[in-house]
């Protein structure tokens, strides 16, 4: 086990999972449950230290492997036999970003997936309304962007079913991306938890649009759900990135699909 720990954070992987033992079975088979059977504790816990050997970033710009396959009933990839992507935005919709956003999808006749706060779409129906006219998906991210790792398991659930009232989707996607086994259990049969494998990096101040389209470009792959963020924090680097990225996939004869239910 330490050994494989060790393994992982010389690959340079970034986050911080806990696994209860009691859910391992459902995440990662019964060979890990058995092995860890033995433990007095009640939960047990990977650390993949946050390394980044180009120094650029505290985390790692697309997933892992060894992630996927602890986490397998969470969605990270889309399985296609075309030119497909899958392009996401989390945190809006809000008028000083998103209807930016949706003109440029325009352009490129691209589909893409909101992943909305319940109180942005609270104060911004239009524009929510707007997502849906234009044939885009859209998924619950809680109502107020709610941290897993800070919150009681019954708030947030509530915090999801607020969010459910005014986002209309058996999509969810949890802020940033911290979701405790003990939630995922609660919200398994009513939601698919959407994950992603590329990150582009544009809520991060410390990067140039550059380094955030390099992100995209350098890690995705057919079925890759590619994460951006229509959030005044991320404004800057997106208005950069999201043209260059949707222009250089268009002349491969990529397509940009929306993410639909898949319960």
């Amino acid at each position: 086990m330490i050994a494989r720990c060790e393994n992982i954070i010389n690959h340079n992987v970034s986050a911080f999972i806990s696994v209860q033992v009691d859910l391992c079975k459902h995440f990662v088979g019964n060979s890990l449950a058995e092995t860890t059977s033995h433990c007095n504790r009640t939960e047990i816990t990977f650390t993949f230290v946050a390394i980044n050997l180009k120094g650029s970033s505290m985390y790692s710009e697309r997933t892992y492997n060894v992630m996927e396959k602890i986490f397998k009933g969470l969605v990270w990839s889309i399985p296609t036999d075309n030119n497909s992507i899958f392009i996401t935005f989390d945190d809006g919709p809000i008028p000083e970003v998103t209807p930016w956003v949706l003109d440029t999808l325009k352009k490129y006749d691209a589909k893409a997936t909101f992943f909305c706060l319940g109180k942005n779409v609270e104060k911004n129906p239009a524009i929510y309304q707007r997502i849906l006219t234009e044939g885009h998906s859209v998924g619950n991210h809680t109502y107020n962007h709610v941290d897993g790792w800070r919150i009681s398991k019954t708030k947030y659930v509530e915090n999801i079913n607020k969010c459910s009232e005014w986002v209309n989707s058996r999509l969810f996607r949890p802020p940033y991306g911290r979701l405790r086994p003990v939630h995922y259990k609660m919200i398994k049969n009513d939601y698919s938890v959407v994950m992603w494998n590329v990150l582009c990096g544009d809520f991060d101040k410390r990067l140039s649009g550059e380094k955030c389209v390099d992100n995209v470009i350098s890690n995705t792959k057919p079925g890759s759900i590619i994460l951006f963020h229509d959030s005044i924090k991320a404004y800057d680097r997106l208005i950069y990135a999201l043209p260059r990225v949707l222009e250089y996939y268009a002349e491969k004869n990529y397509s940009f699909k929306p993410i639909v239910n898949f319960l």
